[in-house]
């Protein structure tokens, strides 16, 4: 067996994959939107609650939640999917693919990095920060890209 056809079933592997992460993490993201909603449906009500007790409304949460990046997450998952597609199908267009995601990652690390420096709290920069399981998927990801790459440029891909 060759490199290239190793490293072309590998891609194919990673492209399931992919394809399963990507639907995982768009309905665990829609999930988590859905919850956050109920979360500020329910702090309304004890407010109200609370007022019509004559007491003092509770304190708003330390850290507020950030619409932005659920929905940064969300399209992140979204395009997970036609890479994973194309990754599967061993096909050049997963190079265009993987590099869309390489750069849409690093935008949302930037995105991030302002937030963490614009937080008045220690909460909320922690907040702000990214999970060290996206920085690790971010250089996983570079590396199928790279490799995604070379196979595109020995013909290995159709």
């Amino acid at each position: 067996m060759s490199l290239e056809t190793i490293a072309t079933w590998a891609l194919r592997v990673f492209g399931v994959l992919y394809v399963a992460g990507g639907v995982f993490t768009v309905r665990q993201m829609l999930a988590m939107r859905e919850l956050g909603d109920l979360s500020r449906r329910l702090e309304r009500m004890t407010e109200e609650f609370a007022r019509e007790q004559g007491d003092a409304p509770p304190q708003p949460p330390v850290v507020q939640d950030d619409a932005g990046r659920h929905w940064w997450l969300i399209t992140g998952g979204a395009l997970l999917i036609p890479a994973g597609i194309s990754m599967a199908l061993a096909h050049r267009l997963s190079v265009a693919f993987l590099s869309v995601i390489i750069v849409h990652q690093m935008f949302y690390f930037l995105r991030q990095r302002g937030r963490e420096i614009r937080a008045t709290t220690e909460a909320e920069k922690a907040e702000a920060r990214p999970a060290r399981a996206t920085v690790n998927g971010f250089f996983a990801a570079l590396v199928v890209t790279v490799v995604a790459a070379w196979l595109s440029y020995v013909g290995a891909l159709a």
